[in-house]
């Protein structure tokens, strides 16, 4: 008699959207669920027993991912122009392994479509391009006749005052469009420099840029860096944005007197850089969509504060281009702790 366990892989076997394929120990294909069969246009009484050179020749990333030795991940191109990600899995009498084990067992293999969800990225990235370029002509207009307005006659305190308002709101708007273009050239895959950097060089030059606001905030800013520090490969003026944008997050939400503390050092062959503050914080629920485009945490405090909220998306947008991650830790009320990782070069 069926366990209860065997009958809820079973349900899941069959009726989970991703696609699943098991192969034997000599690439066999044993089990196929209807997900990976609808995925790849193939009836399963034509596939099983069948091995998988014959099956999938036409398909290099598919068979390579099917007959590869370890945890693996691919991109798979599918039929009708769709894209899945793969993930393969050694298995030794049921149980995952590594690489040393691949041979006495069998491999599972998981294809998760993601055609849409790349299609919805690509109009989002669009859109946010063509909105950007059409703001850019306006922003100029209105900065353009602000500056104009103060050569026709002399202006009393209040017109004074609306048309500094103007400038400096026109500003804004301009920074806005230009890093949400910055971003999406990023995020597109925009070509980057690739030199040995010394991460503590750059947390000297941001501290450096960033003093004077921290100064006049009376926020002493701590710097904590292994020496020597281990050297990464990478694009010194984009990993120097990320860092700056950390900083600056941390001067601004952080409270008048309150200190920031930088530390980087090596870690288990990667570069572990922290920057702490003791603000805001972040309520835990809003945690997983800090690094979201243009969010910004529903506290009034948060929003009476200038940004757009996109310095921690560009951060986390070159942390990636650099094989890197970054994550937040934050107690509401009491601060906040960025954490960045870099692979050593």
């Amino acid at each position: 008699m069926e366990s209860q366990f065997e009958i809820a892989s079973d349900l899941l076997f069959r009726y989970t959207s991703d696609g699943v394929l098991i192969l034997d120990a000599d690439d066999v294909l044993v089990r196929m669920n209807p997900a990976a069969a609808a995925m790849l246009h193939c009836a399963p009484e034509d596939c099983l027993g069948k091995h998988a050179s014959s099956l999938f020749k036409d398909q290099p990333a598919l068979l390579a991912l099917l007959t590869e030795s370890g945890q693996t991940t691919r991109r798979i191109p599918l039929p009708d122009k769709r894209i899945a990600i793969g993930i393969g899995h050694d298995e030794v009498n049921g149980e995952e392994t590594g690489p040393d084990a691949a041979a006495g067992g069998g491999r599972l293999v998981l294809l998760q479509d993601i055609t849409e969800r790349e299609e919805l990225e690509s109009r989002r990235e669009q859109l946010i391009y063509r909105i950007s370029h059409d703001l850019s002509n306006p922003i100029s207009a209105i900065e353009g006749f602000a500056e104009l307005i103060g050569m026709y006659g002399t202006l009393n305190t209040d017109q004074q005052k609306f048309v500094t308002r103007i400038r400096q709101t026109s500003h804004k708007l301009r920074d806005l469009v230009q890093t949400l273009v910055d971003l999406t050239w990023v995020e597109a895959g925009m070509p980057m420099s690739s030199v040995p950097v010394s991460l503590d060089r750059l947390i000297s030059e941001v501290v450096a840029e960033l003093s004077p606001q921290a100064q006049a905030r009376q926020i002493s800013i701590a710097v904590s860096t292994q020496q020597p520090m281990p050297i990464v490969m990478g694009d010194p003026m984009r990993l120097k944005q990320a860092i700056y944008n950390l900083v600056h997050n941390a001067l601004l939400y952080s409270l008048p007197e309150h200190p920031i503390a930088i530390h980087a050092y090596e870690d288990r062959g990667q570069i572990r850089c922290t920057v702490a503050d003791r603000g805001i914080g972040i309520p835990e629920h809003e945690l997983g969509q800090i690094f979201d485009r243009l969010y910004r945490v529903p506290d009034e405090r948060v929003r009476n504060l200038p940004g757009g909220g996109i310095g921690l998306t560009m951060a986390q947008a070159i942390l990636k281009r650099h094989g890197g991650t970054i994550r937040a830790e934050s107690v509401y009320g009491q601060g906040s702790t960025f954490i960045l990782t870099l692979p050593l070069a």
